[in-house]
């Protein structure tokens, strides 16, 4: 669901676990790419087939457009003393950060303890937008993972107005 009207729809791999859609937002347009990784946790050959997908997908779409954000659950902390918080086996952690370089996007909410969940922006936007990873929801709130989001607000002019996502 999104307050945006969605402009354009991208073929995906896996329909059960990903979405891809455009959306014409304040900052200008957005394809937002949505998965999980790990439905079932660290199970071969279920995690190693849906970060294949996810990553097919993504470098698929950011062939097409300048403007993709990842977002979901990638059940991996891209911070280097949380290596237990990765899929074992798979690499996961490595591999997604090999993404995000050639799909040139920025590991946003990459910097938060103990998450796993992630929204990664298009480093073009942070030419022009600062972007903030935060936490909305606490770890075992509602669920056992963190909520996160990402507040985008111009750098310069002086407006206090932000998005988030």
């Amino acid at each position: 669901y999104s307050k945006y009207d969605s402009s354009h729809s991208y073929p995906v791999k896996d329909g059960t676990t990903s979405i891809c859609k455009s959306f014409n937002t304040e900052i200008g347009s957005m394809t937002i790419y949505a998965t999980i990784v790990g439905t079932r946790f660290n199970k071969k050959p279920y995690a190693e087939q849906e970060l294949s997908n996810c990553i097919d997908d993504c470098i698929s779409i950011s062939n097409l457009t300048d403007d993709l954000c990842i977002a979901g659950d990638l059940n991996t902390s891209f911070i280097n003393t949380e290596l237990y918080y990765e899929i074992k086996g798979i690499k996961s952690r490595k591999k997604l950060i090999n993404l995000c370089e050639i799909c040139d996007v920025d590991l946003t909410t990459g910097r938060i303890e103990q998450n796993i969940d992630h929204i990664l922006l298009p480093n073009k936007f942070s030419r022009s937008h600062k972007f903030e990873g935060k936490v909305f929801v606490e770890k075992g709130m509602l669920s056992d993972h963190k909520g996160v989001l990402v507040e985008i607000s111009p750098k310069s002019n002086g407006s206090k107005s932000f998005t988030r996502l």
